[in-house]
């Protein structure tokens, strides 16, 4: 069975380049090319081709310019008409209706934004391609080792997925909040297993946290050498965490 790697969940390895062949994703034609993307769509979904471009390649431009770093050769980007042909694509016809798209070698495959199923919206599987194209410029350039949370955290916050307006309580989804995880637990990836919402949520506020307080440069400076945490931040993991629980409390949504 072939393994796939979901862009919400877990992050992918690939090369740049242009390594594939346009029968590798027949019967989907290859509709239309731009400086940095090669789109393959089956015909119920061409009418999508020009957002998602855009889109991919207004997000490229942004990374690029964050992260002073630019992928060489075009990408291939898949797009299923509906969410039950992607299912059936990663040979996971059960698979949750959150998981909308993956990684297989050096190609992006998504669900199509104008079929999103029950969950997502013709927008969010916009925001979802964007946060696998920057988990894709993440990994090109930061080789050494990076917790997942931390992975996560700046390719949600990188592609706007989450609002910038929230509080403890949200972190928890539909839930009751409770105790907030530990950096040690978001390292091992232990509670994603068992709350998707709450890891994901809570990798994305601690980089808004870390971003606010200390700058994207202490952002980038981590995802260099992550071994060098405590020089980085002037703080303990256990000491970021205390100040990030006192940054939600301060969070609250805008008034009505």
């Amino acid at each position: 069975m072939k393994k796939f790697l979901f862009s919400v969940l877990v992050i992918p390895f690939f090369l740049c380049g242009e390594i594939f062949s346009a029968k590798d994703h027949l019967p989907f034609p290859l509709y239309k090319e731009t400086e940095h993307f090669h789109l393959f769509c089956a015909n119920e979904v061409p009418v999508t081709a020009d957002d998602l471009l855009s889109n991919l390649e207004g997000h490229f431009a942004k990374l690029s310019k964050d992260f002073q770093y630019e992928c060489e050769g075009k990408i291939p980007f898949i797009v299923y008409p509906n969410i039950e042909a992607f299912h059936d694509y990663i040979q996971n016809p059960k698979a949750p209706n959150w998981m909308v798209t993956c990684f297989e070698g050096n190609s992006i495959f998504s669900v199509s934004p104008k079929n999103p199923g029950p969950i997502h919206t013709y927008q969010s599987i916009l925001r979802c391609g964007m946060v696998s194209l920057t988990k894709f410029f993440l990994k090109e350039k930061y080789t050494g080792f990076v917790p997942n949370w931390l992975w996560e955290g700046v390719a949600f916050y990188e592609s706007h997925l989450y609002s910038m307006f929230y509080d403890r309580s949200w972190l928890f989804g539909n839930e009751k909040a409770g105790s907030l995880p530990s950096l040690d637990q978001l390292e091992r990836d232990k509670i994603k297993m068992e709350n998707v919402y709450l890891y994901n949520r809570c990798s994305y506020s601690l980089v808004d946290f870390i971003m606010e307080k200390w700058g994207r440069d202490k952002v980038i400076a981590l995802l260099e050498d992550y071994s060098s945490f405590e020089k980085i931040l002037g703080v303990s993991k256990e000491e970021l965490m205390d100040q990030w629980s006192i940054f939600l409390d301060n969070k609250r949504f805008p008034p009505h």
